[in-house]
Formats: C-alpha cells, structure tokens, sequence
C-alpha cells in the first residue's frame, strides 16, 4: 500500500479479482467482447496517451477522471488483462503438436518498436508518450509477443526454476533501501559513467549480478518456506491422527 512495489500492488488486485473478471469476459460474445475493450483501451489507452503529447494535452486531459499513470496504474493493468483475455478466447490456437512460433508475429513487434522510436525523432512533442506502458503502440507490441510466445513450445527444468524466481527478484531489488544501495554500488549516479560507450557492457554486468543475486536469495527463501510448511503440515496431520485414534 506504500506504492514501494506498484507492480506486485496492481498484480495481487487483479489476482483477486480475476475470478470474477473471468466470469464476465467469458459471458461475452465476440462483439460484446470487442465493444467492452475498446470503451476501456479508449479511456485507458488512447486517451491518456494522447493527453501527454506536447500541444495536444492542451485540448485533451484526463485530470480527475482517470490516473492512468503511464499504465502503471490498476486501470492499465486491467486493459492489459482484458486484451490477454481476448487473445485467449477469440484468437485461435493450432493444437500442441502442430504448434510452432510465427515469425509473423515477431516481425510485427519489431516493426512497432521501429515505429515507435521513429516518432519520438521526428515529433519531440511525442517523447512524453514514448514507452508508456498504456501507449496504444506498445500494448500492441505486447500483443505480438504474447501470439508469438504463445505457440513456442520449449521445457527445461532450470529455466522454469529461474523463472518462478522473477517476482522474487523484483520484490528483493525494488526494496527502496537495497535500491538505493545498489544505485550507490553501481555508481549509476555518476553522470559522467555516461559519457562513454563503456557504460552499456557494465549495465548489463550489472544486471545479469543482481539478477541472480537476488534469484539466490529468493530460491533460499522459497526452500525455507518449504521447509517450515512441511514441518507445521507433519505436525498437523500427527496432532489430528493422534485425535482420530484416540
């Protein structure tokens, strides 16, 4: 509620009210569906989008009605679960075993992305708009890399391991205390670590260090809970056989 980890607020909300968003989107025809998105993407998406371009906003503003928060709000949460909804039921799928990745897809993502950056050069008044989570390009990104994913079928033990690590990590590095001690470490603040091409290969160390720092620290974390569940569970199930017995 301290707004220390937005991401996990907004996730834990929409898992709890996931239930019943799911009863109603699959209570909806296609068209129903299509009418009921594009009211929210509207509002949501191109309304707030366009209310942070430079002379625009000067006519368009959504002070007061919605705080979208460059999509980091419940709001852009919620239309991003609605279009995940819609490409789970309407947008077809092949069965397994005749699965394989569309590059069509891909291509498409990086076409938006080329798109996007395009407009922040050439209309400066754009910046503001750029990267917004809620910017209708960016969500239609998502879109692709969602139908693109959807259909890569790939296993490996270690990589679901480190995966179900990820909400972890960012729970542990967003901290605000250990944020502001990894920010020091780095050196980050040091406007001149900029100056040169130098700063992109130590970026990414430092990335790829506190990616699996924190993925330690999170896999500890997740035996010790496991450990303890099992002993209260083992405790239970002897307390109550010892009941059922007597």
């Amino acid at each position: 509620m301290s707004r220390t980890w937005y991401f996990l607020s907004n996730y834990l909300i929409i898992l709890l009210l996931s239930p019943f968003l799911n009863k109603m989107l699959a209570s909806l025809s296609k068209k129903h569906y299509l009418y009921f998105m594009g009211i929210i993407f509207v509002v949501m998406s191109l309304w707030s989008t366009l209310a942070e371009i430079d002379g625009i906003k000067n006519v368009i503003c959504i002070k007061k009605i919605v705080d979208p928060y460059m999509g980091k709000s419940l709001g852009g949460f919620l239309l991003m679960y609605i279009i995940g909804g819609y490409l789970r039921l309407f947008v077809k799928q092949k069965p397994l075993e005749k699965r394989k990745p569309n590059f069509k897809y891909l291509g498409i993502f990086a076409a938006l992305c080329v798109f996007d950056f395009v407009l922040a050069a050439i209309f400066p008044q754009y910046k503001p708009a750029f990267g917004m989570f809620n910017n209708p390009i960016v969500l239609a990104e998502s879109a692709m890399l969602i139908l693109f994913f959807r259909d890569f079928t790939f296993s490996s033990k270690f990589v679901n391991t480190v995966a179900g690590t990820t909400l972890g990590i960012y729970a542990i590095h967003e901290n605000p205390y250990v944020r502001d001690w990894l920010w020091k470490v780095a050196n980050f603040s040091n406007k001149h670590l900029y100056d040169t091409i130098i700063y992109i290969p130590i970026v990414i160390i430092t990335v790829l260090l506190i990616f699996a720092g924190c993925c330690i620290i999170e896999l500890l974390r997740l035996k010790l809970f496991e450990f303890v569940g099992n002993k209260i569970n083992s405790r239970k199930s002897i307390t109550y056989g010892d009941h059922y017995t007597k």
